[in-house]
């Protein structure tokens, strides 16, 4: 048994596989062949997986199984009584008047409505051939003890009539299904089928009157009906009630219907005597009833077994044609759209124009719907306004429509409502009072980002209703419309996109270029004028001016363009008021910028003047959060400002309110900076005077204090040669101050123009001033290549001098001083390390040591003046260099220095 099932086979098929079993089963020349092919076309077209043929005794109550194929099936499969409804498998009941029994069989799928008609038909046949067979083999032979059936054990020597008139009606049931399956091969179309069933069953059954039913809206509307219909019976025929009760039982019972002793009467319809019986096929499609073939007798009041088993093999076989019918249909329609959408796709793929798409739209329905009328509606606030139109329409329908229609047009508020496709039929007023022949008409809502943004209507002239095949063609056109609207409206955002993004580079580049004017400017008003520019270089024509309140007066203190208009212009040189000026006044208060697609000319008094005033926008400029002046573009044409614009006239002020403030903020720097810069030279020039002028009283003292010494140490008491002692060495140690502080002071004012410097030299000429140094603390000082740099020699050997005696000076008492000096190439720069092996110094104190007399030991410990460092720190950063250090406590200390590389130098300024 295999894992899936079988495809279900579609009706058209199923319908051909029947006719070709109808012509073998009724050439069958024994059982055996009626067993195989009922067996194989379970098996081959239902999907059966096992299969059994069980016919019921002649007499008692047994059942025999003739025939079985595949594996055993259930017990209960075989009983018979067995149940219809089994879930075990499928049970099919063979019923005839001498043979009697049921098809069982397993499949591993629910069966279709197709395959259900199929395998009822094939019932019928089957008991049809098996009893025709039975006949043939009386008539041939009657005196011979063969059975029935080749499994019956019993011997029939003759048939009753009741079994010769059963074995006919199978015959001729199963004739008048092969006619017809003949006849319905060749069409497809209902109203041929049901003719052809119609005329199937007018000339085998005789004396019947036959028609074609299907449902609309609230009736049976009769569409086919036989030729011997009186004119008045048609007519009373074409209405008939959907709940009239004979067509409400046969619905009930989803099965033929067949009421004899008919009275017209019960369904609703006037007496007649015309008809006696009447039987009723009905049709279903997805589970909804689609159809009912009738006949009504005139020659009998009772339906006979014969009539019964023909209407219900033509029934069946006629189902099936619908199917297949249905099938086709529906192929067809689907094709039909695909095809009509690919043509509109492929012609919408050429423009973006709401008409033009509207007239490709229009022109692919009229292939299907010819000389049919459509328009197009648009939404606007307060109607639906008139696109697109056929030429076709009435010259009053069209002034009608033309003008728009109302939001609440009853023909668009259920398509509005359920944002679907709305179809009406019979419909023959297309606008009140238009008098157009309209007779169906239908609406689809074109959709835009969730909102129903148009209305495609198609009004059709010559169809009563519609078809579902036509509604298709509407929708797929609808889509497709739809989906060209979509690419259309993402085109022109994209446009737009891409015209903000143009807008928004050009204002980036702006922005680019005045942030580095800005920062090159520090007067104010310069900077206004940059920033107009800028605004003005990103919008259409127009001129911008900057405000700022004086007094009782609203004062234009820069404005670039012209405003054309001499008197506005003489106006707004002589100062607008300052309470009445609402263009200026609302953006000051607001702190929030105002933009008017159209200046409003009441708001500023200036009624007269300002004609050729457009669009304008004022925007408060605010520095440090409060407005400092208000800055105004105004354009000679009206128009909505765009976001890009917004943002572009907003970041070119917020740029100025920013520039402002860092203009003020670099001229407070300015003027500190001058300010530091005279208070530097003043210290700087009271510093020499103060060292200068205060040696000459220094040395007076110092003169006479060697005096007294020389002529009075230790003629006077023990006290005094003290007091001497301290003045002496107190003038010395001020002395050496203001030498010290005088050279400070020089590193600015007597500095020498820079030069090229061979720094060997310096160090040759610094070993020889620090020789006794040396010598005394037994130091050694090694001196590795050392480049020549641009700069004073005087103060580089200064330089050199401080920090290599501070290196001996502040050696370690444990190891004799080692010191070395180096350098490397450092960019633009050489850099100098002068190393030694002494105390080290704190992290704490790298900066502290080279501030102006801090020490960071007593003078008992180590002499100086604490100056040094400082005078050598200034040196270096007055040739553009910079210094620092790197220490260990206990584990000594290196000084690093850069100075400019002369031959770089010198290169640099030649090139």
């Amino acid at each position: 048994m295999s894992d899936s099932a079988p495809p279900a086979l579609r009706a058209d098929t199923l319908l051909e596989r029947l006719w070709e079993l109808s012509q073998a089963l009724s050439a069958a020349a024994d059982f055996a062949q009626v067993y195989t092919l009922t067996l194989s076309a379970l098996q081959a077209d239902l999907g059966a997986t096992s299969a059994a043929i069980v016919l019921n005794e002649l007499r008692g109550s047994g059942v025999r199984v003739v025939a079985q194929q595949g594996a055993a099936l259930s017990a209960d499969l075989l009983r018979p009584e067995a149940n219809d409804e089994s879930d075990e498998g499928v049970i099919v009941r063979l019923q005839g008047r001498a043979t009697s029994g049921h098809l069982a069989f397993e499949v591993l799928k629910a069966l279709s409505h197709s395959e259900q008609h199929f395998v009822g038909s094939l019932a019928a046949q089957i008991t049809a051939a098996l009893e025709r067979l039975e006949e043939q083999d009386k008539n041939a032979a009657p005196s011979q003890t063969e059975p029935l059936l080749p499994a019956q054990t019993g011997t029939e020597q003759s048939l009753s009539g009741a079994a010769h008139q059963a074995a006919a009606s199978q015959a001729e049931a199963l004739e008048a299904f092969v006619r017809f399956t003949e006849v319905s091969a060749q069409s497809r179309e209902v109203p041929v089928l049901a003719q052809k069933a119609i005329e199937v069953l007018q000339s085998t059954l005789g004396g019947v009157s036959a028609a074609y039913y299907q449902p609309e809206e609230d009736r049976w509307q009769m569409n086919v009906w036989s030729d011997d219909l009186p004119p008045e019976a048609v007519a009373r025929l074409r209405s008939g009630r959907y709940d009239a009760p004979s067509f409400r039982q046969a619905l009930a019972l989803g099965e033929p219907l067949f009421v004899d002793g008919w009275d017209p009467r019960d369904d609703g319809m006037e007496p007649s005597q015309a008809y006696r019986a009447v039987a009723i096929y009905p049709f279903f499609q997805d589970g909804e009833a689609c159809g009912a073939l009738t006949a009504a007798s005139r020659a009998t009041a009772v339906w006979t077994t014969r009539e019964r088993t023909v209407f219900r093999a033509v029934g069946r076989s006629f189902g099936l044609a619908l199917e297949r019918a249905e099938h086709r249909r529906a192929l067809e329609e689907r094709t039909e759209a695909l095809d009509a959408f690919v043509r509109f796709s492929e012609a919408s793929s050429q423009t973006n124009d709401l008409a033009a798409l509207s007239e490709q739209a229009f022109s692919v329905l009229d292939t299907f719907f010819p000389n049919f009328s459509g328009t197009l509606h648009e939404r606007s606030n307060e109607h639906w306004e008139l696109r697109a139109l056929t030429p076709n329409l009435s010259s009053d329908l069209t002034q009608r429509v033309v003008l728009g229609l109302p939001l609440g047009t009853p023909l668009f508020t259920q398509a509005l409502e359920s944002s679907e496709a709305h179809f009406v039929d019979d419909w023959h007023d297309s606008v009140p009072g238009s008098g157009e022949p309209f007779r169906t008409t239908g609406v689809y809502p074109v959709q835009i980002g969730g909102q129903v943004r148009a209305f495609l209507s198609v009004w059709l002239r010559n169809r009563v209703q519609w078809h579902e095949r036509d509604r298709a063609i509407v929708r797929a056109v609808g889509r497709s419309l739809n989906l060209a609207l979509e690419r259309a409206d993402a085109d022109a955002e994209l446009r737009m996109q891409g015209a903000e993004l143009a807008a928004r580079t050009k204002a980036l580049e702006a922005f680019s270029a005045l942030t580095r004017d800005l920062t090159l400017q520090a007067e104010e008003l310069s900077l206004v004028r940059r920033a107009q520019e800028v605004a003005l270089s990103m919008l259409p024509p127009g001129a911008a001016l900057y405000y700022q309140p004086e007094g009782e007066l609203w004062r234009a203190k820069s404005q670039v363009g012209s405003l054309n208009a001499p008197a506005l212009q003489a106006a707004i040189d002589a100062g607008l008021p300052y309470e009445t000026t609402l263009n200026l006044l609302t953006p000051w208060t607001t702190r929030q910028p105002y933009f008017q697609a159209q200046y409003d000319r009441d708001t500023d008094n200036l009624q007269a003047l300002t004609g050729q005033i457009g669009a304008t926008a004022a925007l408060p400029v605010l520095v440090a959060g409060q407005p400092v002046g208000v800055f105004v573009v105004a354009l000679f044409g009206q128009q909505l400002w765009s976001a890009a614009e917004r943002a572009i006239l907003e970041a070119v002020v917020g740029s100025l309110g920013l520039a402002k403030e860092g203009a003020r903020s670099v001229l407070a720097l300015r003027e500190r900076s001058g300010e530091l810069e005279r208070s530097n030279h003043e210290l700087e020039q009271f510093a020499y005077v103060a060292s200068h002028d205060l040696q000459e009283p220094l040395r007076t003292v110092t003169s006479f204090a060697q005096l007294l010494v020389g002529k009075y140490r230790g003629q006077l008491d023990p006290k005094a040669d003290v007091y001497l002692s301290m003045i002496t060495e107190g003038t010395g140690r001020m002395s050496r101050l203001l030498q010290d502080l005088l050279a400070f002071s020089r590193v600015s004012t007597s500095a020498q123009p820079m030069k090229a410097v061979a720094l060997s030299s310096v160090l040759e000429a610094v070993g020889d001033d620090l020789q006794n140094q040396i010598q005394r603390s037994q130091a050694t000082l090694e001196v590795g290549p050392l480049p020549s740099v641009q700069g004073d020699a005087t103060q580089l050997r200064q330089v050199f001098q401080n920090l290599v005696g501070n290196a001996i000076k502040f050696s370690a008492p444990d190891r004799l001083p080692a010191v070395s000096v180096t350098a490397q190439p450092d960019g633009p720069h050489w850099r100098f390390a002068i190393s030694d092996n002494g105390i080290g110094i704190a992290p704490a104190f790298f900066e502290r040591i080279f501030t102006i007399f801090q020490r960071l030991h007593s003078r008992e410990e180590y002499e100086g003046s604490g100056i040094g460092l400082a005078i050598a720190r200034k040196i270096v950063e007055r040739h553009g260099g910079q210094m620092w250090l790197e220490s260990e406590e206990g584990r000594g200390s290196t000084f690093f220095f850069t100075l400019p590389d002369a031959a770089k130098t010198v290169t640099e300024v030649q090139g």
